[in-house]
């Protein structure tokens, strides 16, 4: 989860794009030439091929508010290193790409991924220095499943930006973790985010975890 703009509900992801944006991801890290990358500060590990750690984040039979704030925390823990990297690197280098592919789906990874492009070719002079985290306000829980995850949140930029916009609503989709996403280690929940935003009108996109169990 990098620095999340809104956005209308993809109906156009391209598999193909995604490959692009990350070629070029991994095309800008080489680039930085001899200069070192920042590193941030350790993650808690998980173990390859393990979606349900035990712990405070593994699944419980209810999902609750305190439980989905409690992910949601985690994983701004790890975007938060991956926008330190790549604001003290002026590129997207492999360990933030790395990171933000441990918390996202491989479709809003590729979404994330030109987010960034975007701002590092606007020369990211809006982000403090260095940056702090988006915090992020569980506000309701729709209808969700132990695999699925559907709400509402409030999210506010003030410790990432100088010149924040208002802290708005949007909406998060989390899907547990499956053998096909990322096992680097660097993301402590069993979840990824399959979307974050709200539809350009303002209304809740449709709920994805309806029907799934």
């Amino acid at each position: 989860m990098l620095r999340k703009m809104p956005k209308v509900v993809p109906g156009l992801r391209r598999r193909a794009l995604a490959v692009v944006l990350v070629a070029l991801a991994l095309a800008a890290a080489s680039c930085t030439g001899n200069r070192p990358a920042r590193s941030p500060k350790a993650t808690v590990p998980k173990a390859a091929g393990t979606p349900a750690p035990a712990g405070p984040y593994a699944v419980p039979k209810v999902i609750t508010k305190p439980y989905v704030q409690k992910v949601l925390d985690a994983l701004e823990v790890v975007n938060a290193q991956a926008t330190d990297l790549i604001v003290a690197n002026k590129t997207l280098v492999p360990e933030a790409a790395n990171r933000l592919r441990s918390i996202n789906t491989s479709d809003e990874f590729s979404q994330q991924t030109a987010i960034w492009l975007t701002q590092l070719r606007n020369g990211l002079s809006n982000y403090r220095i260095p940056p702090g985290p988006v915090s992020d306000r569980v506000l309701t829980i729709g209808p969700s499943t132990s695999r699925c995850v559907f709400a509402m949140i409030n999210r506010d930029y003030s410790g990432l930006e100088v010149h924040p916009p208002p802290a708005h609503n949007s909406y998060v989709v989390l899907r547990l973790s499956q053998p096909t996403d990322s096992s680097s280690g660097m993301n402590p929940t069993p979840w990824v985010i399959s979307f974050l935003g709200y539809q350009s009108n303002g209304t809740p996109p449709p709920n994805p975890c309806v029907g799934t169990s």
